[in-house]
């Protein structure tokens, strides 16, 4: 077998913001080690992480990020009104 003749393998993981340390969450794209203590830190004061666009209250977290980590996190809608419209 010559590996340099393997195809390239593509990896993709998610992370559930809910439950991960802040660890899992600083290899999101975007994030590193303060952002993401910083929400660790936002989950903890406010609660269960309920949309992307609720991390934009994080100082930091903008429109970009969220765009970089959104298929990262599949479970979260981007947005709480979208949660509103489904029920």
């Amino acid at each position: 077998v010559h590996v340099d003749q393997l195809p390239a393998n593509t990896y993709t993981f998610q992370v559930d913001l809910n439950t991960a340390d802040w660890t899992e969450i600083s290899a999101l794209p975007n994030i590193g080690e303060k952002m993401a203590q910083r929400i660790v830190e936002f989950r903890e004061t406010h609660g269960s992480i309920t949309s992307l666009r609720a991390l934009m209250q994080i100082n930091g977290i903008g429109p970009r990020t969220i765009q970089a980590i959104q298929p990262y996190v599949p479970d979260l809608p981007l947005s709480d009104e979208m949660i509103a419209d489904s029920q």
